[in-house]
């Protein structure tokens, strides 16, 4: 059948030796988290820090051109792996996703809150608020508007998946689609959690597409999809991001790009660090924002010198995100690991039923 088929094309175009689809689903991730972290980052201090330079109009460009891909890619990977789930009785559902993804959500989204009124108390002196706080977790229960809304979009996604799982592809998808495509005409969050259920309900309903983009990995397809995905980006610069769907087919052209990269690179050895992220998004997603709103504070109130320096040495200041990206995984993984030995692993897993051995894994955002 199909890999009949791959053979006979491998003969003529070079492909990437035999891997595992999970490895390659893994690296995909691992490449996604990088980029949430990156745009989260950016867009709370590097904007400021490189300035309307040479260098900084570069990285807009780059924030710009990976948007159709970050959160999208996550989602249909998630819907993908979550297929025979959403197939499953509702108390199943509910028990091993819905609940868990909503713990999750509830638990760090008032852990960042009591960082953030933290941080204003120590920068302006604004009264910390326990009510507040509890307030405000509990509006954005119903409006999630914070950085990990992923987390409460996922669970609303697989809802809809199982609620909808009698119904002909077509219809599903069609609806989807066309929700996806006017969702830029809101804003932030509601416009993030419209677009992107289309990318879990397709991961969920057509999983053999993916099975097909890692069987067919060859670098000669990589090639011309990587040269499609500029096209398609050049297309949304072109109609504006307001146009509805302009960037849907970005959206869908670069999520099986990275999936298909993932697939022909997964065996190099330097990329093992990279499937090890996409193994533990979840870790990632929670810590990254606390952990951005520390550093950046520090580098304002206790590093102003350093950060002087950074903007007036131009090639510190084009690594710079990297450097930052780089700082807030490794001491993301870093507290996890302490968490979880100091016996607070509840704050990974859920704190009821049997206990795994490492933290559920769903693919997050930004």
């Amino acid at each position: 059948m199909a890999e009949a088929a791959i053979g006979d094309t491998s003969q003529a175009i070079p492909a990437a030796p035999a891997v595992s689809r999970l490895d390659s689903l893994d690296l995909a991730r691992g490449i996604s988290i990088l980029l949430v972290i990156f745009v989260h980052s950016y867009g709370h201090n590097y904007a400021d820090i490189a300035g309307t330079g040479t260098i900084g109009k570069i990285w807009d460009v780059l924030v710009s051109a990976t948007k159709p891909i970050r959160m999208p890619t996550f989602f249909l990977i998630s819907g993908y792996l979550a297929k025979s789930l959403v197939k499953q009785d509702w108390n199943v559902l509910f028990e091993k996703r819905v609940l868990f993804l909503l713990y999750m959500y509830t638990i760090w989204l008032f852990i960042n809150q009591i960082v953030g009124s933290t941080l204003q108390f120590v920068e302006v002196g604004q009264v910390f608020s326990l009510t507040e706080v509890v307030g405000t977790v509990l509006l954005k229960l119903v409006a999630p508007y914070s950085f990990l809304w992923f987390l409460w979009a996922l669970s609303l996604y697989n809802i809809i998946a199982r609620a909808t799982m009698r119904l002909p592809i077509w219809a599903v998808l069609g609806v989807a689609a066309i929700i996806s495509g006017l969702s830029e005409q809101l804003v932030d969050q509601p416009s993030y959690i419209m677009r992107c259920g289309f990318f879990f309900l397709l991961g969920a309903r057509c999983p053999d597409l993916i099975n097909q983009v890692t069987a067919r990995a060859n670098w000669r397809y990589a090639a011309l999809m990587m040269a499609a995905y500029v096209l398609s980006v050049g297309l949304i610069f072109l109609l504006g991001e307001k146009f509805p769907g302009a960037w849907l087919p970005a959206g869908l052209i670069g999520s099986a790009t990275i999936i298909m990269v993932g697939t022909l690179i997964s065996h190099w050895r330097p990329v093992s660090v990279l499937k090890y992220l996409g193994r533990n998004t979840l870790q990632l997603y929670v810590l990254h924002p606390m952990l951005i709103s520390l550093l950046t504070f520090a580098e304002m109130h206790y590093l102003p010198g350093m950060m002087g320096w950074i903007r007036g040495t131009a090639p510190l200041l084009a690594i710079y995100p990297v450097l930052f990206v780089a700082t807030v995984t490794a001491l993301a993984i870093a507290i996890w690991a302490i968490l979880t030995r100091g016996g607070l692993g509840f704050l990974f897993e859920k704190p009821w039923g049997k206990a795994s051995r490492r933290p559920p894994q769903v693919v997050p955002a930004g």
